[in-house]
Formats: structure tokens, sequence, C-alpha cells
């Protein structure tokens, strides 16, 4: 874990170490292929030139909430 965090300390805003574990569930197996996520953003009515702004605002919308938890 060490050298992950030195190799990308530059990224990393901050680390959390503790004996708890963090628990993610759920499945992305529909979005591991082209027509997966193009389904999936067609349901979200994202159109593909709005892709890059659509995955940033969702990035720092789960970022946000992460942290609302851990503080």
């Amino acid at each position: 874990m060490v050298k992950i965090v030195q190799k990308f300390r530059k990224e990393i805003a901050g680390v959390l170490s503790g004996f708890d574990r963090l628990v993610f569930r759920g499945s992305l197996r529909g979005m591991s292929y082209v027509e997966g996520m193009k389904r999936y953003l067609s349901r979200a009515a994202v159109p593909r030139r709005e892709f890059g702004k659509y995955v940033n605002q969702m990035s720092q919308s789960l970022k946000d909430a992460s942290l609302a938890q851990a503080r």
C-alpha cells in the first residue's frame, strides 16, 4: 500500500487507515462493454458528446458523498 501511495502521491488527497474496511456493493458488468455503456447513457439521457462532463460530475458527487460520511 505504501508503494501505491508514494507512486500516486500527487493525485491522492488523503489516506484513510484503520481496522475498518470499505465495502462497495453492486455491479457494473452491464457497462463493461460498448453497447452496455451506450444503453446506460441513453437511459440517463446523457448525449455522448457530454460524457466527459457527466463523468466528472458523477465523480465529484461520489467524492463529496464519501467525504461527508467520513466527516
